[in-house]
């Protein structure tokens, strides 16, 4: 019951953080209707796939099933050698989105306190905190994430509980799924549901003895993850309008996004309590996401370079995103986008292509077997 709990967790932990903010400011222009339906196109194909990550890295050796290791298995050197550039980029792009989120959170509170609590500043000390706790243990990483998403979720039941008095009638709009923007929306849906490149680490932390938990949580924490999103993006669609100097559409125009949809919020919400809710969910949200992908990412370094000094896995997991995030304060939502098309490569295109591979001996030894059933038949 624990690996069950464990698993799902860890799963929800690696979806649950940027997506949660980013899909109701970016989907300003499309409406509800047609983001809804982006969503629920985007949980299909996420968990199809994300259950081929799954028979793929069960099907490798023990210790040697992350993401580098499948592609090689089943695709070769070649593939092998892009993935790792892409797999690196994705998840760097991710933990910088990150990184730039939980630091706008910070400054929404503690920004006016001093002018050394600049963006710059909390980024530099955000990183070397966190990173090194992930350098330490990862075991520590899977606990924790234990406790953060039982917080989140607690938070996020509340948060939305108590917002319901502030909800208002909105225009749902119609399904728009031909504008040329709408891609973009997509692919940021679609690397908000990503937690492909967590299954490896869990298959090596909890053992392959029984598969069908791992079906089992994977299916568990995506469901779960949709019913979320939608409620989210309901709640916020009722509090935030669309117009106006504190609307989505404003938001999204803004120089710091996160920072602006926080104003925006307690501008609409009116109320502090429920404010101090929403931005603790905020703040665990970001940096349970954080320290997900933080961890998958150190992993696959280690496996890439069969490297056991820590410290320098550590340097090369955390310098690259540290330098994407002090490019730009909305480096929250330009890094998820730009990581919504290395996801679609990677998650979608990537497992599936592998998944044919593992799968055509199984096809060559039932043809194979074919002609020999016809003679025992006759």
């Amino acid at each position: 019951m624990f690996k069950f709990l464990g698993g799902t967790f860890l799963m929800i932990g690696s979806m649950v953080g940027g997506g949660v903010f980013a899909i109701p400011i970016v989907s300003a222009e499309f409406g509800f209707l047609t983001t809804f339906c982006f969503v629920l196109l985007s949980w299909a194909i996420m968990t199809k796939t994300g259950l081929f990550v799954l028979e793929l890295s069960l099907s490798c050796p023990e210790k040697y099933n992350s993401y580098y290791s499948i592609v090689g298995k089943f695709l070769g050197n070649k593939i092998q050698a892009i993935t790792i550039v892409l797999f690196l980029w994705l998840l760097y792009f991710s933990l910088s989105s990150y990184i730039s989120g939980c630091v706008s959170v910070l400054m929404s509170h503690i920004g006016h306190i001093s002018p050394f609590f600049t963006y710059v500043n909390l980024s530099l000390a955000y990183v070397l905190i966190f990173g090194t706790l992930i350098v330490i243990s990862a075991k520590i990483i899977v606990r924790l994430n234990v406790i953060l998403v039982i917080l989140k979720l607690g938070l996020f039941g509340a948060a939305i509980t108590l917002a319901y008095h502030f909800y208002s009638p909105f225009n749902a709009g119609n399904v728009t799924l031909l504008r040329r923007e709408a891609f973009s929306l997509v692919l940021i849906i679609i690397n908000a549901f990503g937690f492909q490149f967590i299954v490896p680490s869990l298959v090596s932390y909890y053992g392959r003895e029984n598969r069908i938990i791992f079906k089992r949580m994977l299916i568990t924490s995506t469901t779960i993850v949709l019913f979320l999103y939608l409620a989210w993006l309901y709640t916020i669609y009722s509090i935030i309008s669309m117009v106006g100097s504190h609307g989505l559409i404003s938001i999204y125009h803004s120089k710091n996004q996160l920072l602006a949809f926080n104003t925006s919020l307690f501008f609409h919400l009116n109320s502090g309590w429920i404010m101090h809710l929403l931005s603790l969910f905020e703040a665990i949200a970001l940096f349970g996401s954080f320290l997900c992908v933080a961890l998958g990412v150190f992993d696959f370094l280690v496996d890439v370079f069969k490297a056991h000094n820590r410290a320098i896995i550590g340097v090369v997991t955390f310098l690259p995103p540290l330098l994407l995030t002090l490019f730009s304060q909305n480096m929250y939502v330009y890094a998820m986008s730009a990581a919504g098309y290395i996801a679609v490569v990677l998650e979608i295109i990537i497992p599936t292509w592998a998944i044919t591979r593992l799968t055509r001996p199984v096809i060559k030894q039932n043809l194979k077997s074919r002609p020999a059933a016809n003679k025992i038949m006759g």
